[in-house]
């Protein structure tokens, strides 16, 4: 036995269609294109030509008893591994030990009766070449990639000893799609327009899972697109032709948090919290394909029947050489985790150190669910396969062996094989529990093929994409039109992608509970460059309102949406929109729809507006920051995250207070003008909002900016705290500090982000005993004080330039402090709106009038939200930050010499009329409860 024996096993696959269709294995490693069907006479005469042939080598096979325990480490002890002769390589190493012991034997029926059972259906034989990837757990396999195929490759060890996982840099950072996959592209055919596009293709390829995918570093694909006959000597035979394949480079150690070493992609490894200390191959993912299969490519005429699209293919594999990829694979007629410790056998009387049998991170989320039993995580199978002896032991290989056959593991290897050929087994779980079935239904097992691919129930869908056929005749653009998907990766798809590592977004389509959230797609699209506007028509209404309304009566429901259009017609006379602002307005019976019925006496929520999603920018001070979708819009960017549907989600509550609309008679002293309302949120829509807030007391006692945590192997991740776009501009009265300093600090607390915990309570509790606590303690003092916070527009240098914040309640109010303006200095004043109350029984015009003021949008409220970046007709080319984020360090030098700034006075207003804020407001004075009842809660809907 050598290595190569280990390393590559050649099997035969035969998947079952109807002569329609010529559907191709998806392996992991290998794709053949069929090719022309070949007749029945055609297959018989081939079947009887590898009978002779088979007879042939199993004559030298069998002559030799250390060539059958050679064969028996990759099959059973008792019987030859059947499937080997089609192992060119190693069998010549074998002829001439078979041929000195002179001992005959003949064992070629099985492999016969195999090829006979062929000729009579209409079936595709595929050739999968499986590369091994691993070694011990303290190596890493380094592959050179010059030539196909992947038994070819040349493979150095290198030490690399098990990193810990940290999961994401920073869930926030995320290149440009085309600035993830760099490709290596060689060409070894005299056809540059076929060179040209296959290299298209593979550029292409990656641009499609970078645009759904975040990735916040660039990986490398060593791409060849050759002639294989010429090349490699691998040419067609029987009119099959092998297609090529990708795979991962390398496959590094990596220490989860349960203290498991699993083996991870290279890929996927970079995208983690360990960057400088692993040891990385120059290629993260390593891809060969063959010139003289038959490919469509974009920009061809039209694919023809039995063509498959190159970008379908090159996609598929991609996907494997990120790490969809299980090590549980069969291992002659025995279904077990890799068995590392066999990696470098030569023969059977070696001593080897048991090291135990090893993982993927795919692995670790396999389920095994067989009839009649309780489903079971397959991770922990692997503790009673490295029981077999102790880890460490010494041994020769026949007394493993021996040992093995006799433990309970063994009868353990063979049902897991059932198992695999057995449909709905085993699934893949992924964070949120979601069971995805993977493909056991093919029998017998096929290496490459079975459970490394998804059930191809799914083949019909919209996860059709990790099936392990290819279909012909169809464009991938085709298939994902007919599967009623968004894009080439379903959405199990990137719930499995975003279980192994890789960052999912989400989108909250509810601002008034803030908890429900729903993974979306997020991938980076182009879009032309459009020039701001420089005007708007007053009849302009850039605000496109769809609206859903519960009540029975049709005029008011008509009312209602009369107000959100008004309230659009206003914002737009002022703004310089280029880019329509989608609002999805709700006007519904909170209790009845949504259960959420009045709390305590006379507290009733009124309802709300936020944007239904944020993204992530790369701000100029160095920190990366969350900015509504509707500005994100205007920047016009020319790639960016993909938006969702809506802008801004409003909810308004028809068993709430008595609204007053436009055209009713005299507004009475009980009543709330609707429009001043829907004015209001919609500004917090427009990202009017800050992050600061108490996230872990239930009686608010300090303020940071967004706490983000997430879910991570059964963990508590610390993603860190994210400032909303509106913090950039906060500073403290009088010293002009900037808050994003405090931000900068806190994001140091217990080691930074990435660290894990327990639980939340272990978060909270870590947090409260740390030395950053303090920090946010004093922000609270901040949040209490009157004129101790203000937004300094851009270009600002004095105290007339601060626009003041609200601080002077006391108590903290979450929701009303700190994200409106001061009450005292603009009750009385054109920038009356966005104060945290607002009286009854007083119109919008009555209100302009009593004012003094033009629109509801007054100056200081105009130049707060020019600051955050929408243009106007008097600042067309505002401030505006990349969408390519490079890091999340905030660098104050460009910041520095800012204040003191000295108010006028410091007096505070008491005033208690209608409390507004940015995700509810509600009828009653009452300005404290419960987050689900309280007054105001403000919800950034975060990605």
């Amino acid at each position: 036995m050598n290595e190569d024996y280990l390393r590559k096993r050649t099997v035969g696959i035969s998947i079952e269609d109807d002569s329609s269709d010529s559907s191709v294995d998806l392996s992991d490693a290998t794709i053949l294109d069929r090719g022309k069907k070949q007749s029945r006479l055609s297959r018989i005469l081939t079947s009887l030509r590898w009978i002779v042939v088979s007879g042939v080598i199993y004559w030298f096979f069998e002559v030799s008893s250390n060539v059958q325990q050679v064969l028996s480490l990759k099959g059973n002890t008792s019987k030859p591994n059947y499937k080997v002769w089609n192992q060119d390589e190693t069998l010549k190493k074998f002829i001439p030990i078979a041929t000195l012991t002179g001992v005959i034997g003949v064992s070629g029926f099985t492999i016969s009766c195999w090829f006979i059972w062929g000729v009579f259906s209409p079936l595709v034989v595929l050739n999968l070449i499986i590369p091994e990837k691993i070694s011990a757990n303290n190596y890493c396999h380094y592959f050179s990639y010059p030539s196909y195929p992947s038994g070819h490759k040349n493979i150095t060890k290198v030490k690399c000893d098990p990193l810990d996982r940290l999961d994401s840099f920073d869930s926030s950072v995320s290149l440009e799609s085309y600035n993830v996959f760099t490709v290596d592209f060689h060409c070894g055919i005299n056809n540059t327009n076929l060179c040209q596009k296959a290299h298209d293709v593979f550029k292409s390829a990656g641009n499609r899972i970078a645009s759904i995918i975040k990735f916040n570093t660039p990986l490398k694909v060593n791409a060849t697109f050759t002639n294989f006959c010429k090349e490699f000597g691998q040419c067609s035979y029987d009119d099959q032709i092998l297609i090529g394949e990708a795979s991962a480079a390398q496959f590094i150690p990596i220490k989860d948090s349960d203290g498991v070493i699993r083996h991870y992609s290279q890929a996927l490894v970079k995208q983690l919290g360990n960057p400088d200390n692993a040891q990385y191959n120059d290629y993260d993912i390593l891809a060969s394909f063959n010139s003289q299969a038959n490919l469509y490519f974009k920009g061809d005429s039209s694919i023809g029947d039995e063509q498959y699209d190159f970008e379908y293919v090159v996609t598929h594999e991609y996907i494997h050489g990120l790490g969809f990829y299980p090590y549980w694979n069969d291992y002659a007629n025995l279904l077990t985790p890799y068995p590392e410790f066999l990696a470098e056998v030569n023969n059977t009387e070696q001593e080897i150190t048991f090291t135990g049998f090893v993982e993927t991170a795919f692995d670790r989320h396999m389920v095994l669910t067989e009839p009649g039993e309780a489903s079971q995580r397959m991770t922990k199978l692997v503790d009673k396969f490295n029981s077999i002896v102790p880890i460490g032991t010494t041994l020769k290989v026949n007394d493993f062996f021996i040992k093995y056959e006799n433990s309970e593991v063994y009868g353990l290897s063979k049902q897991l094989l059932k198992d695999a050929v057995t449909p709905k087994t085993m699934s893949f779980i992924t964070s949120d529990n979601t069971s995805v079935l993977l493909e056991t239904r093919i029998n017998p097992y096929a290496v490459g093929s079975s459970i490394c691919h998804v059930d191809r129930s799914y083949q019909n869908g919209s996860d059709f994409l990790m099936a392990f056929s290819a279909i012909p005749g169809k464009t991938l653009d085709e298939l994902i039109a007919q599967n009623h998907g968004t894009s080439a990766l379903g959405p199990n798809l990137i719930k499995v992608l975003g279980t192994l590592g890789y960052t999912q977004c989400y989108d909250y389509p509810n601002p008034i509970d803030r908890t429900y959230k729903v993974p979306v797609q997020c991938p980076i699209t182009k879009q032309s460059s459009i020039d701001h506007l420089t005007s708007n028509s007053n009849s302009t209404n850039m605000f496109v309102v769809t609206f859903t309304c519960d009540a029975k009566n049709k005029t008011l429901c008509s009312k209602v949406k009369n107000a959100f259009d008004i309230a659009g017609k206003i914002i737009t006379s002022i703004l310089s929109l280029n880019a329509p602002i989608n609002v999805n307005a709700s006007y519904l019976d909170f209790c009845a729809v949504l259960g959420q019925c009045e709390g305590n006496p006379g507290l009733i929520t009124l309802g709300g507006a936020a944007p239904t999603r944020t993204i992530p920018l790369q701000d100029d001070d160095g920190l990366v920051r969350l900015y509504p979708q509707s500005l994100v819009k205007q920047f016009q960017f020319k790639q960016h995250p993909q938006f969702g549907t809506f802008d801004i989600t409003a909810l308004f509550n028809s068993a709430g207070t008595d609204f007053w609309f436009q055209g009713d008679p005299k507004i009475k002293p009980e009543q709330q003008d609707f429009l001043y309302v829907v004015l209001h949120e919609m500004m917090h829509g427009l990202g009017l909002a800050s992050n600061w807030d108490d996230y872990i007391n239930d009686t608010p006692e300090s303020l940071t900016p967004e706490i983000s945590l997430s879910m991570s192997d059964g963990l508590i991740k610390f993603n860190g705290f994210f400032e909303a776009a509106f913090d950039k501009y906060l500073i403290q009265i009088p010293t002009g500090k900037r808050t994003s300093l405090i931000t900068d600090q806190l994001n140091s607390f217990a080691n930074g982000k990435g660290s894990t915990f327990s639980n939340s309570n272990d978060f909270i509790t870590q947090f409260k005993s740390s030395s950053q606590y303090s920090l946010a303690v004093d922000m609270m003092k901040n949040a209490v004080n009157s004129n101790s916070l203000g937004f300094l527009p851009r270009g600002g240098t004095n105290f007339s330039d601060l626009i003041i914040l609200e601080t002077s309640l006391n108590p903290y109010q979450p929701g009303s402090s700190v994200s409106h303006l001061d009450h005292k200095t603009y009750n009385s004043t054109s920038d009356f709106l966005m104060i945290y109350i607002a009286d009854r029984g007083i119109d919008v015009d009555t209100l302009l009038s009593d004012n003094k003021a033009q629109s509801p949008i007054g100056p200081k409220l105009k130049i707060l939200l020019e600051t955050m970046g929408y243009a106007s007709p008097d600042n067309p080319n505002p401030y505006r930050p990349t969408v390519t984020i490079t890091q999340n360090k905030f660098n104050p030098k460009d910041f520095n010499g800012i204040g003191p700034f000295t108010p006028d006075n410091t007096s505070t207003s008491q005033n208690t009329s209608i409390n507004q804020n940015s995700a509810a407001i509600r009828s009653s004075s009452e300005l404290r409860n419960l987050l689900f009842i309280s007054a105001f809660v403000i919800y950034f809907l975060i990605i």
